[in-house]
């Protein structure tokens, strides 16, 4: 008896570990899982999905690769970013709610992506003031720089939203930065033809300038 029932202790030895995989790995995450999701749900501005995926452990500042197209760019101007975090996908898609939550638990607001841009950029050349304001006010750094030396200040002037530029220089945004090839955010303003914010940047410079002087 013990002989005949050996090749079939043996069998379900063998597959055992199928068994087990095919059985409980689907309600398993697997790495990196809850931080895919709560990307997602920060991109579609789903709330209550992003604080059950935060309550069931997902990392708030893992980095992520994700696919960015800045405004007025083309569909095949679409390129692949690293290092991105879930407050920067929040902040430009324009998701306060989202937003405060992630901050609430411990977003970091100053994380920067591959290209060295941060979420105070992002939502800053998209206008969304209400977040420029919650992020400046976790410590945001306003004069935050790229790789290639644009500031926040630069994306907003770029980008033409007033407002925007107009707290950022509230609190302290410097005009007169300089991009590693020269170019202030005077410079982009100009170039863009925006009227207001040239303006606003030349007023800036003249205060800063008469401060150091």
């Amino acid at each position: 008896m013990v002989i005949k029932m050996f090749p079939i202790a043996l069998k379900v030895f063998y597959y055992l570990p199928v068994l087990i995989t095919t059985v409980f790995w689907p309600s398993i995450p697997y790495a990196g899982e809850l931080e895919e999701k709560l990307r997602e749900s920060a991109k579609t501005g789903n709330i209550s999905e992003v604080r059950s995926l935060l309550i069931q452990g997902a990392d708030v500042n893992a980095k992520i690769t994700n696919l960015l197209r800045l405004p007025n760019e083309t569909p095949s101007s679409v390129r692949s970013i690293e290092g991105v975090t879930v407050l920067m996908i929040a902040s430009q898609q324009g998701h306060l709610d989202i937003v405060q939550t992630l901050l609430t638990n411990g977003a970091d607001v100053n994380a920067k992506q591959s290209e060295g841009a941060t979420a105070l950029m992002m939502a800053s050349q998209q206008g969304h003031v209400n977040i420029v304001r919650a992020l400046l006010k976790n410590g945001a750094d306003v004069n935050a720089k790229r790789n290639d030396g644009a500031t926040v200040l630069m994306w907003a002037s770029e980008y033409g939203y007033p407002p925007g530029i107009k707290i950022l220089l509230k609190n302290g945004a410097d005009a007169s930065a300089k991009r590693n090839d020269g170019t202030t955010a005077l410079d982009i303003a100009k170039n863009k033809g925006n009227v207001k914010i040239i303006k606003m940047l030349q007023k800036a410079t003249r205060k800063r300038e008469i401060k150091n002087k």
